[in-house]
């Protein structure tokens, strides 16, 4: 994932989930304020995207005989413990290995 990417991974997660009752109960407003779980989709992955031991990872897709990709899903998780991958993942900068 690159920093481009979130804006449209927000976009993705809001189309996933705005008819999920889950989120209908975390956000009863949502058919008042639609734009409000998109913002917070953007602002959670803002936030994680410069955590050292989270990796953000998006899956592209590229019609056939073309060179040019879009979005269409997205990957976010931690790397918990002390353990030596654990202490690996955090010796490395999330924004430095985002190609």
């Amino acid at each position: 994932m690159t920093r481009a990417d979130i804006p449209v991974c927000a976009d993705i997660g809001d189309n996933a989930f705005h008819d999920d009752g889950m989120y209908r109960m975390i956000y009863p407003r949502y058919q008042t304020f639609p734009h409000e779980l998109r913002q917070k989709w953007l602002i959670k992955l803002k936030q994680r995207f410069v955590q050292p031991r989270v990796v953000c990872m998006v899956a592209e897709y590229a019609e056939e005989g073309s060179m040019a990709t879009r979005v269409v899903g997205f990957g976010v998780w931690q790397r918990n413990g002390d353990d030596p991958g654990a202490q690996e993942r955090l010796s490395k900068d999330s924004l430095n290995n985002s190609e």
